[in-house]
């Protein structure tokens, strides 16, 4: 999806400005005191404030889908995932407590339900500039 995004916009850009700009033509000096730079340093600062919001978005999106499972008084009535929790009585001697046993353990399901979160933000953080692709000096 980030590829399919970065040269879809590039493309745009690209198409969108041919006329009033020279995108492989002009020099690095030329560029960086011309117009086209702040055009370039305006649509990354767009690009970055929109993946900013859209993450922001999606991350609550995943909170309330997560909260849906956990959450009373939410509509979703099937689980998410299953634990099993298992007694688990220690065999070295008769006083001793009892303990309780996740499967999956906790790590793991922590992990799990992280994950997307972590996805989410390595996608977006990996949408970077789009500064060197569309002046390719």
């Amino acid at each position: 999806m980030k590829q399919n995004l970065r040269d879809v916009l590039i493309n745009n850009v690209h198409e969108k400005l041919k006329n009033q700009f020279n995108f492989f033509g002009d020099k690095m000096q030329t560029y960086e005191n011309g117009p086209l730079k702040k055009v370039v340093t305006k649509l990354d600062v767009l690009l970055n404030q929109f993946l900013r919001d859209y993450e922001k978005k999606s991350i609550n999106g995943y909170v309330e889908f997560i909260q849906s499972f956990t959450m009373p008084n939410k509509f979703n009535t099937s689980p998410l995932i299953s634990i099993d929790l298992k007694a688990i009585k220690s065999q070295k001697n008769e006083k001793s407590k009892a303990s309780v046993g996740f499967s999956p353990e906790l790590p793991k399901v922590q992990e799990f339900i992280l994950d997307g979160v972590t996805k989410m933000m390595n996608e977006i953080i990996e949408i970077n500039a789009l500064e060197p692709d569309i002046v390719p000096f």
